[in-house]
């Protein structure tokens, strides 16, 4: 079993459980942490769509202050008021 994070792929699908027992996996975290640095709307919506939203916000407090501005800018009306509080 390898622990390293996958790479960013904007179009491949989430093949692993983004949560378990509460914690985010590291491949999950890297996809979205990507989507954000290459300003993948589309993609970043995706990734959180099906997320809770305090899942949604533990991503969101991997992110850098200017990251975590250009996700909120992003993700705009995606996002619950839950994930941004």
């Amino acid at each position: 079993m390898n622990d390293a994070p996958e790479a960013y792929a904007p179009n491949a699908p989430a093949s692993e459980e983004p949560v378990t027992d509460g914690v985010i996996s590291p491949a999950f975290i890297a996809r979205f942490v990507g989507g954000v640095g290459d300003g993948d709307r589309f993609a970043l919506r995706r990734t959180i769509r099906d997320l809770h939203p305090a899942d949604v916000a533990d991503l969101l407090e991997h992110l850098p202050p200017e990251a975590f501005r250009k996700a909120l800018h992003l993700l705009d009306h995606d996002l619950s008021a839950e994930a941004v509080a």
